[in-house]
C-alpha cells in the first residue's frame, strides 16, 4: 500500500552548494522536480513508502554543480541512485531497481502475461514519445499526428480488467504518467486538444492516478511556467521549418525593387494549407522573437500575417520582449549624432548617425542614413529625442521652419508631422521648446510645442505663451493653451537643448521675473507640474541661459556652464521632484570639458565632449578623472552641428502607420524624383509609385493580397505578385533578397541545431527537456 507522507522538499543544489558526502552509507537520488524521467523514480519511491530510507537530491540544472559530472554521475544526467557502493542510472531500469531491491509491495505483478505486456508498453513508449513531442514542430495541428498514440494507449488501457494498464497499479503506469500529464496540459493549452476526448478509458485512468497521494506530490506545480518553456523549446524547432519555407518553399518568390518604371516579381502561389499552420497564440510566440528584418519579410507571407503584423498589439509585444532581453543581457544600444566636419566654416553640415553598444569600447554596432526624403533647412537637424526606436527630429535650427519628422531608422520609415498651429505666418517672431514624449495609457507618441511669443512693442511684460500637443494616433495638433503656465522660455544658444523625458514628463527650463525653474508635463495627463532647481541656477538668469536638462535614471540633471569662474557644472536630483535632493556631481574647467552629454548606464560614467571635439566617457565618482576613454569619434559643436547621443531600441513603431513613408533610398527610386516633401510621389500609404499598368492582381485598401477563395481546402492563396508594396521598399536596392533570407534561414538553422538536444532517444533521461540550457538561453537572444 502506498505510503500517504507529505514531505518537505529540499531546495534543488546549485553550483556553488557542495557536495553530499559519497558512499557514506546513505541512499541518495539525485533527481530534478520537473524533469518527466526523473519523476518516475520519484514515484516508484513514494508509493513503495521510502521517504526515509531513500534521500532526495535535487540539482538545478540551470546551473548544476560541477561535482555531479566529476565525482557523482559522468553522465551528468538525471535521475541517478546512489545505492550499495554504486551509481546507477537511467528512468525505467531505476523503477525496477527500486522495485526489486526495497521491501513493501512489489509493482510488478508474477503473472507472465502481464510482464510481457508491460515490456511491450515500455517498448511502444519510445515510438508514442517521438510522435507526440514531434508533432509539437509539424506542420499540421498535432491532431492528426497524435490520435492513433492515444487510441492506441486507450486500446492497452481495454487488455485487462481494472483501472491501471495491468489492471492493478503498476510500473507501467509509473512510466507512463509523467509525459501524459505533460501532454495534457500543453496540447490543451496550446492547440485546444482534449486527449480523453472520445477515450473513456484514459480519462479514468487519469483520474485513478490523481488519487494517489504517491503521485500528487510529484506533479508539475508551477503550470504557466511549463507551458511557456514547451513552447520555447518546440517552437525553435518550429521556426527552422518556418524558414525553411520561407526560403526553399514556393514563398521563397524573388524580391525586386520597382521604380516608378517597373515592378518585377517573379510570381508563385501556395495555399496555407501548404504552409505551416500553427494556432494563432504560437503563430504570435514565433514572431515575436524573429530580428525585426525578417519580421518585416513575414508581413509578406500572406494576408493574416501581413494583419497580425501590422498592429499596434504586436509591434508593442515585440518591443517589450526586446527590452526584456537587452535588460537580461546587459545589451543596449546608443544613438550617435554627429557632425564630422573640420571647419564650421565650411558650407554645410553633414550629421551622421550610427548606433553603438553600451559597451567599454562603445563599438559600432550600425551605420544609419537619413531618408533622402528627408532633409534639413540648415543642414542639419535637432534631436529631439529617442523613445522605443523613433527618432524625432526638429528642424528649427536658426528657422521658423518648424518642421518635424519622426523617424524609425531600424524599418526605414518615417513620418513628417503636419504644419503645428503656431508659425511665424500666424503668429509672427517666437522661441518654442519642443519635447518628444510616449503615453504609456494609450500607447501613443507626442510632441509638446512651449511657444513663447515675442512683442518686440512691449518688451519685458508677461510673457504671451502658446502651447500645443501633437499625437501620432491622431496625427494632428491639439491646443492646449489654456492649460500652459505663463513662463519664458530659457534656450541654450544656439538651440542644442536636448531632450529630457522620463517619468512620462517632459521636461523644459523656464522662469520669470522671479526664479527660474523646470517645467514638466505629464504627456499622459496632459497637465504641467513645477519642479525646482538648484538654489544657485534658481535666481541668475544668465547661467541659465547656459543650462542643459539630462536623463538621470529615472531622474534628472542639470549641466550648466559657470561664466564667473569658467566651470562646468553638473547636478543631479538624487530624488525625483525633491527639491533638496539636488547634488553637484561633477565639476571640471569648461575649456578642458565644454558639455555634459549623457549619462550611461553604468553607474557615475557620463559622456563628454574635451578638447578639440573628441567625445569621452569618464567615470565622475574618481577624484583623480581620466579622460583617456576616447573612442575614435570626433564632432563639431557649432550652432548649426553639436553632438548628439541618445538611449535607443530596435522596434517596429511606426510599422501600422498607413501614413508613415519609406525610405525612398531603398526602393530604387529614380534620385531625380523630387524629395522636398515625403507626400510626393506616394501613394496613399507613402510609398512610391508603381507603374499601375502591370497585370498583377489586386490588393485590397490595406496593402495586402486578394484572397482566392475558390480551393478546395477554403485556405487563403498567397499570390507572390501582389504582395504588400511595403515590403519592396524595406529592402536595399543593392541587396539580393533571395540570399538575404537564405542565410536568415541559415543562421536560424544553427540556432535551433545548437539550442537543445532532440526528441528524445532510447532511454534519454536527459531533464533538459525542462530545465532552459544555456545554449537555449543563448538562441533566445539570436532570436
Amino acid at each position: 500500500m502506498a505510503a500517504n507522507t507529505v514531505e518537505n522538499l529540499p531546495p534543488p543544489l546549485d553550483a556553488t552548494a557542495e557536495q553530499p558526502p559519497l558512499f557514506d552509507g546513505t541512499t541518495r537520488l539525485y533527481t530534478c522536480y520537473t524533469c518527466p524521467f526523473a519523476q518516475r523514480v520519484w514515484i516508484t519511491r513514494n508509493y513503495k513508502g521510502l521517504q526515509d530510507k531513500i534521500k532526495l537530491v535535487p540539482l538545478n540544472l540551470q546551473n548544476r554543480p560541477a561535482w555531479y559530472k566529476e565525482k557523482v554521475y559522468p553522465e551528468n544526467k538525471v535521475p541517478a541512485l546512489e545505492h550499495n557502493g554504486k551509481i546507477i542510472g537511467e528512468s525505467l531500469d531505476l523503477i525496477k531497481y527500486v522495485d526489486s531491491n526495497f521491501e513493501r509491495p512489489s509493482l510488478l505483478p508474477e503473472d507472465p502475461e502481464k510482464k510481457k505486456f508491460f515490456e511491450e508498453l515500455l517498448s511502444y513508449l519510445d515510438q508514442f514519445l517521438r510522435i507526440v513531442y514531434t508533432s509539437f514542430m509539424g506542420s499540421d495541428h498535432p491532431k492528426e499526428a497524435v490520435d492513433p498514440v492515444f487510441d492506441h494507449l486507450e486500446n492497452a488501457l481495454h487488455k485487462f480488467d481494472g483501472p491501471f494498464f495491468l489492471g492493478e497499479f503498476s510500473l507501467a503506469d509509473i512510466a507512463c504518467i509523467p509525459f501524459i500529464e505533460r501532454f495534457q496540459i500543453f496540447l490543451s493549452e496550446v492547440f485546444q486538444y482534449d486527449i480523453v476526448a472520445g477515450r473513456p478509458k484514459l480519462a479514468a485512468w487519469i483520474e485513478e492516478m490523481n488519487k494517489l497521494d504517491a503521485y500528487k506530490q510529484t506533479k508539475l506545480t508551477d503550470l504557466k511556467e511549463f507551458v511557456a518553456y514547451y513552447k520555447q523549446r518546440f517552437l525553435l524547432r518550429a521556426l527552422k521549418t518556418l524558414f525553411s519555407l520561407l526560403c526553399f518553399s514556393p514563398f521563397a518568390f524573388k524580391l525586386s525593387f520597382p521604380s516608378k518604371t517597373e515592378t518585377k516579381i517573379s510570381k508563385s502561389k501556395a495555399t496555407m494549407s501548404d504552409y505551416l499552420n500553427l494556432p494563432q497564440e504560437l503563430l504570435v510566440d514565433i514572431l515575436v522573437r524573429l530580428p525585426i528584418e525578417d519580421v518585416v519579410k513575414s508581413t509578406a507571407v500572406c494576408k493574416s500575417w501581413n494583419s497580425l503584423i501590422k498592429t499596434p498589439t504586436f509591434t508593442s509585444a515585440h518591443l517589450q520582449k526586446t527590452i526584456s532581453f537587452n535588460n537580461s543581457t546587459n545589451t543596449h544600444h546608443l544613438l550617435f549624432r554627429i557632425c564630422p566636419k573640420e571647419s564650421i566654416f565650411q558650407e554645410r553640415v553633414e550629421e551622421k548617425y550610427s548606433l553603438r553598444f553600451d559597451n567599454e569600447d562603445v563599438d559600432e554596432y550600425k551605420q544609419l542614413n537619413l531618408p533622402r526624403n528627408v532633409q534639413s533647412f540648415m543642414g542639419c537637424f535637432r534631436v529631439a529625442g529617442s523613445i522605443n526606436g523613433l527618432v524625432c527630429l526638429d528642424d528649427d535650427m536658426r528657422s521658423y521652419m518648424d518642421t518635424f519628422f519622426l523617424w524609425n531608422p531600424t524599418i526605414k520609415k518615417v513620418v513628417r508631422v503636419p504644419e503645428p498651429g503656431v508659425t511665424f505666418d500666424s503668429h509672427g517672431g517666437f522661441d518654442a521648446c519642443t519635447g518628444f514624449g510616449f503615453d504609456s495609457k494609450t500607447n501613443d507618441y507626442k510632441l509638446l510645442r512651449f511657444v513663447e511669443l515675442v512683442d518686440y512693442a512691449a518688451p519685458g511684460k508677461e510673457p504671451m505663451v502658446e502651447a500645443e500637443i501633437y499625437s501620432l494616433n491622431a496625427n494632428c495638433w491639439t491646443s492646449i493653451t489654456h492649460i500652459a503656465p505663463k513662463y519664458g522660455l530659457v534656450l541654450r544658444t544656439p538651440k542644442t537643448y536636448g531632450n529630457c523625458f522620463v517619468n512620462g514628463a517632459i521636461h523644459m527650463l523656464v522662469g520669470d521675473k522671479d526664479r527660474n525653474l523646470i517645467l514638466a508635463f505629464d504627456v499622459s495627463e496632459e497637465v504641467f507640474r513645477e519642479i525646482p532647481l538648484p538654489e544657485c541656477l534658481s535666481n541668475y538668469y544668465l547661467r541659465l541661459k547656459c543650462t542643459e536638462l539630462l536623463t538621470y535614471g529615472q531622474s534628472i540633471a542639470a549641466t550648466t556652464w559657470d561664466w564667473d569662474c569658467r566651470e562646468n557644472h553638473l547636478w543631479v536630483m538624487k530624488e525625483y521632484g525633491v527639491a533638496m535632493s539636488w547634488t553637484k556631481v561633477f565639476t571640471e574647467v569648461a575649456e578642458s570639458v565644454p558639455r555634459v552629454l549623457f549619462f550611461r548606464k553604468e553607474e557615475g560614467q557620463v559622456f563628454v565632449t574635451v578638447q578639440g571635439g573628441w567625445i569621452a566617457s569618464v567615470d565622475i565618482k574618481k577624484k583623480n578623472k581620466q579622460y583617456a576613454e576616447v573612442f575614435g569619434v570626433r564632432a563639431v559643436d557649432s550652432s548649426i552641428g553639436y553632438p548628439v547621443i541618445e538611449g535607443f531600441v530596435e522596434s517596429l513603431v511606426l510599422l501600422d502607420k498607413v501614413d508613415a513613408c519609406w525610405d525612398l533610398d531603398a526602393c530604387g527610386e529614380d534620385p531625380q524624383v523630387d524629395t522636398k516633401s515625403v507626400d510626393d510621389d506616394s501613394d496613399e500609404k507613402g510609398a512610391p509609385e508603381v507603374d499601375e499598368s502591370n497585370e498583377d492582381p489586386e490588393v485590397d485598401e490595406k496593402g495586402a493580397p486578394e484572397v482566392d477563395e475558390s480551393n478546395e481546402k477554403g485556405d487563403p492563396e498567397v499570390d507572390a505578385s501582389s504582395v504588400d508594396d511595403d515590403l519592396d521598399e524595406y529592402f536595399s536596392a543593392d541587396d539580393d533578397s533571395n540570399e538575404h533570407m537564405s542565410a536568415t534561414s541559415t543562421s536560424l538553422q544553427n540556432v535551433v541545431d545548437e539550442s537543445a538536444e532532440g526528441i528524445p532517444e532510447e532511454n534519454e533521461d536527459d531533464s533538459s527537456y525542462y530545465e532552459p540550457n544555456d545554449a537555449s538561453i543563448e538562441s533566445e537572444r539570436a532570436l
